[in-house]
């Protein structure tokens, strides 16, 4: 996963230095959604990592965030990239 992040980096980066901007945010979680819920197709069992993806999740989508908070323009963002990028887009069942 360490070497997709690199390539997912590359890909969505706004500038030569960039690492955290919203649009590298949405797809490094787009991305690790992705890979979570194809491993739970496959290992429907691990409830360990479920537990961790299901607070990432809810991190990520609380509503009572405030947006000064590091991810806080990532919410704002997410439609629009989504809707720029139609790679990111719905994970497959």
């Amino acid at each position: 996963m360490a070497f997709v992040k690199k390539e997912i980096v590359e890909q969505y980066k706004t500038h030569a230095t960039d690492t955290g901007s919203p649009e590298v945010q949405v797809a490094l979680l787009t991305t690790r959604i992705k890979y979570l819920s194809n491993h739970f197709k496959k290992f429907p069992k691990d409830f360990a990592s479920r537990v961790g993806f299901l607070k990432m999740v809810r991190e990520i989508f609380n509503p009572r965030r405030k947006k000064s908070d590091g991810l806080g323009d990532v919410r704002i963002s997410v439609q629009d990239f989504v809707r720029n990028n139609p790679a990111m887009g719905r994970v497959q069942k």
